[in-house]
């Protein structure tokens, strides 16, 4: 019987479908075409089943709306309306058959985003300050109660990997709270424990459109989890998510008309791994309710303050 390395170097373009479950007769039967004929290249049997495959009608990879067979693959692409061009200067993107009547200029849509990110800074830092005085005007312990260490927490801080604020503190501060006896012999970072979007989506990749795709959303700060990273993290922004279709999030916002991305795919984890973190005078991010930590380098990675963020990275 011939065997599949065979007919691997003899018909080396055949799906592996038929390859992989050639029975008894039909090995035999491609043998002895091969035996009769020697400049034949694809025994019958084969090449029959190429041509139906090659004959099979296909739905357009970037939906289209369009079908062709499957060896005219390449010509549709080439004319397909859902094809995109990306702006090497700028990142603007715009349909090939579009750009001519959708120019644009890298400076004025630079300055667009620009503005955009402005916006969306200007909405943190009032929700952050609004967040100050609820918690004050609560009576939050976090904010107002000494410490035995004689610690006082004036300041806390957010990031996008942990819903509740973060204190700022050393290890030797850390260590004298209430309950805290664990951390006689140091503490990890939490941040390695986010590494990347669980659903494959990355920095460079393309924006997703499939209208179907359940997103987790938060429409006050355009933060977006796919289901595999709400599941994998959990609901760790700030804000509440809501779940809700691609399509559902166009319509409540016009930008997400071109595409969408997991906000996971800006976590690296922690540049410092599972090192145990031992220095009494390093300073650390805390969350002594949860157990949570994060080291001033990933603070500084993570937050969504600017002006916590500098402050940081100044000390």
């Amino acid at each position: 019987m011939i065997n599949e390395q065979k007919i691997n170097q003899i018909v080396p373009f055949v799906c592996r479908y038929y390859l992989t479950r050639l029975s008894a007769v039909i090995a035999r039967n491609a043998y002895a075409q091969i035996m009769q004929s020697p400049g034949l290249i694809v025994p019958r049997v084969t090449n029959a089943h190429y041509v139906k495959q090659n004959q099979q009608l296909m739905s357009c990879p970037l939906k289209c709306g369009y079908e062709y067979l499957r060896k005219n693959r390449k010509k549709h692409l080439e004319s397909c309306r859902k094809i995109k061009q990306i702006c090497g200067e700028c990142g603007y993107q715009t349909l090939v058959q579009n750009q001519e009547e959708d120019p644009h200029k890298c400076t004025d849509y630079l300055k667009y985003q620009l503005r955009l990110s402005q916006e969306k800074y200007e909405l943190q830092e009032k929700q952050f300050e609004d967040f100050k005085i609820q918690s004050q005007s609560q009576g939050n312990k976090h904010l107002s109660i000494q410490n035995k260490s004689g610690y006082q927490n004036e300041r806390q801080y957010l990031t996008t990997m942990h819903k509740y604020p973060l204190e700022k503190l050393t290890l030797n501060q850390m260590r004298r709270l209430p309950n805290h006896a664990k951390y006689l012999f140091g503490w990890l970072c939490n941040g390695n424990n986010f590494i990347g979007c669980q659903s494959g989506q990355t920095l460079q990749g393309p924006f997703r459109q499939l209208l179907n795709e359940v997103i987790y959303h938060c429409s006050q700060c355009k933060f977006d989890f796919c289901e595999a990273c709400f599941q994998k993290y959990g609901n760790v922004h700030h804000h509440d998510l809501q779940s809700l279709t691609y399509q559902a999030a166009c319509k409540i916002n016009k930008a997400y008309i071109g595409g969408w991305k997991c906000n996971a795919i800006r976590y690296f984890g922690c540049n410092q791994g599972s090192m145990a973190h031992k220095d009494p005078n390093e300073i650390l991010y805390h969350d002594s309710q949860r157990s949570f930590n994060l080291c001033q380098k990933c603070f500084i990675l993570y937050s969504i303050n600017d002006k916590d963020r500098n402050e940081a990275f100044d000390l």
